[in-house]
């Protein structure tokens, strides 16, 4: 079971990265031109989040 919640915090840390720095490709790619901005912020703050997240899963599985 452990190595499972590894892999996920693993796995969510990867797409919260992802999100953070390529956000401004990934809306001009999804997203119209008048929501670029706005898609640009919210999949920034959406990673961060999942970093966030990902790290209190690995932290309380292996540190605690």
């Amino acid at each position: 079971m452990s190595v499972f919640l590894l892999f996920i915090g693993a796995i969510l840390s990867i797409i919260g990265v992802i999100f953070i720095f390529d956000a401004r490709i990934v809306s001009e790619k999804y997203f119209s031109m008048q929501d670029t901005n706005t898609a640009i912020t919210g999949l920034k703050i959406m990673g961060f989040i999942m970093i966030i997240l990902s790290w209190v899963l690995l932290f309380n599985n292996y540190i605690i």
